[in-house]
């Protein structure tokens, strides 16, 4: 609805209460809408009382039919303030919209209008909605249908507006026109008669002069009688408060001439519809299924008829009905006890070859976040007891999973590919990204890097390599490489030169850190370090320790000199020759070894110098003890 005129009587500029044409709304108002505003202000939207000089808060919002001179009947939408942006003396600001616009179209618009500070501003803006339970509007509705004259609304304002939008959306719009609506009156009116729904003063303001009037007039009248109601009026009443709480009407409903031809109608034409008629109003889509009670019916014959539902979910029904039919058929899913399947969910054989694939679609308009859709599956579909509750079963159904909008990398849902991991890094060394995802997605990765490499025979370093960069943590990696050395059998020495092929073609500082620990715990077991070990470590070390040059320097070198030395080889030299020309073989030395030699005493001239062993061990011991301490050092720093 866009066809609008405001007129605006307010403080602007501290100038008082006084009529004010805001220019960017276009042309000034003509003259009758500001003379219909003026009679408005004289009793039912007057200037905000002094009571009301904070209310910018709770600014007051109503609607009702008015005459405007030479224009013919309006419905007006009015805004009432004091304070803020009202100003010191308040604000009045009345919407005007033709009679022929639907009444509810007018309250929304005008509540769209209202800006941040609490007055109509200039474009509209989306307002969240704000649900009513339909036992909220049963009291209004059945205070109207008896014809009160002053029917209270209870609760804070905001949520006596959303009561108010629910009840002019429901209502013939004869019976709109006849009442004042206000989230609650500033004053009582005197002259004017016409019957009010509206709320009572914020609690904030409730202590006042004019709120304590206010709740005074809303006091029911003991000399007011009710009026008649229909047999079954309650039942109609109840199926109607469902509408209105639903925001829904039909356009019978709008054209009524009173409450009382509503109810009539409604006990006429929809509390008629019994369970019975369900089944064949469904087939033919019949719109009133979409009102009262009638779709608390629909869910019931879904829950319990879920083949009739399949059926006709398969016909494409409207939106409306679609949504009814498949939440019957869910509620029955998801209540059905272990090996029941009522929704027909893979495996189960369906009539239609196309089922599966519209219960995706269904499934995936119900939960259209991923984390939700994920949580589903795992809960109500792959769980234990569930249509596809072993790993084999969700294999099977993968693609129908993956198509339904299930990540399949999920380990979660999808069984672990333990088998594809383990040959994938036999055969090229490497793992996938998405195999990486899913160790790591799993809920124990080392558990899940354990059932891999039980599935290979022998781990080389490089792929053990590619396994300890999974775990985000220092003991998972070192725990994965312990799994690998338990795993493959090593004669003697293999043990130290797999993991000095590890430390050497790896570059990763972590996978070296863990095989340190790792290897060590290891290799501990059958005696000393291996030196070729040892050696790897103190060269690893030795780049740690950059930022002490010297330490850098002997861990470096005293893991070049464990390393061990690969003899070289003498070429061999020319045989002699004799005149004639033949080579002439040469006679191997006697070694004097082969003589047994006297015993000799010592040489006392040598014992001042020592023996060139003891010499050699003092050096070797205090190398050892620096190499200690320097280690010490270093690991200290590191830890």
């Amino acid at each position: 609805m866009t066809e609008h005129v405001v007129v605006e009587w307010g403080d602007h500029a501290g100038s008082g209460f006084a009529p004010y044409a805001d220019p960017r709304r276009g042309e000034a108002p003509a003259p009758a809408f500001v003379r219909a505003a003026n009679d408005l202000q004289d009793e039912i939207v007057p200037q905000p009382p002094e009571d009301a000089r904070d209310n910018d808060r709770f600014p007051v919002w109503g609607l009702q039919k008015v005459d405007v001179e030479d224009h013919g009947p309006h419905w007006c939408f009015t805004v009432q303030g004091r304070g803020g942006a009202f100003g010191r003396a308040g604000s009045c600001q009345f919407l005007f919209a033709p009679v022929t616009a639907d009444p509810a179209e007018v309250w929304a618009h005008g509540v769209a209008l209202i800006g941040r500070d609490g007055k109509l501003g200039h474009e509209p803006r989306p307002v969240p909605p704000h649900g009513v339970d339909p036992s909220l509007l049963l009291g209004p509705l059945t205070a109207l249908a008896e014809g009160r004259r002053r029917v209270a609304v209870a609760g804070p304002p905001a949520e006596v507006a959303a009561v108010i939008g629910c009840l002019v959306t429901a209502l013939p719009s004869a019976v709109v026109a006849e009442h004042i609506w206000m989230t609650f009156p500033l004053s009582t009116p005197v002259l004017d008669k016409r019957p009010s729904v509206t709320g009572r003063w914020p609690a904030e303001q409730s202590d006042t002069l004019s709120a304590r009037r206010v709740a005074r007039w809303l006091e029911p009248d003991r000399d007011e009688l009710p009026e008649s109601l229909p047999r079954r009026a309650d039942e109609a009443l109840g199926w109607l408060a469902q509408l209105a709480a639903a925001g829904r009407r039909t356009p019978a409903h709008r054209r009524s001439s009173s409450l009382r031809a509503l109810l009539d109608l409604i006990i006429a034409e929809e509390l008629g519809i019994t369970e019975a008629d369900i089944a064949n109003l469904v087939h033919t889509h019949d719109q009133r299924l979409r009102n009262g009670t009638n779709p608390d019916m629909v869910l019931r014959w879904a829950t319990q008829q879920p083949g009739s539902a399949i059926s006709e979910l398969l016909r494409n029904p409207p939106q409306w009905l679609e949504t009814l039919l498949f939440d019957g058929l869910m509620h029955a899913q998801l209540h059905a006890g272990p090996g029941q399947n009522p929704a027909l969910f893979p495996p189960a054989h369906a009539a239609s070859g196309n089922w599966h694939a519209r219960l995706a679609d269904l499934l995936r308009a119900r939960h259209p976040q991923q984390e939700e859709l994920q949580r589903f599956v795992r809960d109500h579909v792959v769980a234990p007891g569930k249509p596809l509750g072993t790993p084999d079963l969700v294999q099977h159904w993968r693609n129908w999973l993956v198509n339904l909008g299930v990540s399949p990398n999920d380990p979660s849902i999808f069984p672990l590919p333990v088998k594809d991991i383990a040959a994938a890094l036999m055969q090229t060394g490497r793992i996938s990204d998405p195999h990486q995802q899913f160790l790591r997605a799993s809920g124990d990765p080392a558990e899940a890097i354990r059932s891999v490499v039980q599935r290979m025979k022998h781990v080389t370093p490089a792929g053990a390599a590619v396994l300890m960069a999974v775990p985000d943590n220092s003991e998972g990696r070192v725990q994965v490489l312990k799994t690998v050395l338990a795993h493959n059998t090593f004669r003697e020495s293999e043990a130290a030169a797999w993991l000095v092929e590890l430390m050497t073609t790896t570059g990763s500082s972590r996978v070296k850190e863990a095989t340190v620990i790792a290897g060590t715990q290891h290799l501990e077991k059958a005696g000393p370090l291996p030196a070729t070990f040892l050696a790897s470590v103190l060269e690893y070390w030795s780049v740690l320790s950059e930022e002490e040059p010297v330490a850098q320097v002997v861990l470096r070198d005293a893991g070049v000199l464990l390393r061990p030395k690969t003899p070289a080889r003498r070429a061999p030299s020319p045989m002699p020759r004799q005149d004639d020309g033949w080579p002439v073989r040469d006679e191997p030395a006697r070694s004097l070894a082969l003589v047994p030699e006297p015993v000799q005493e010592d040489d006392r001239a040598d014992d001042g110098q020592g023996s060139w062993w003891a010499v050699s061990a003092l050096v070797a011991t205090s190398v050892v003890v620096v190499l200690f301490l320097l280690v010490s050092a270093v690991l200290g720093r590191l830890g």
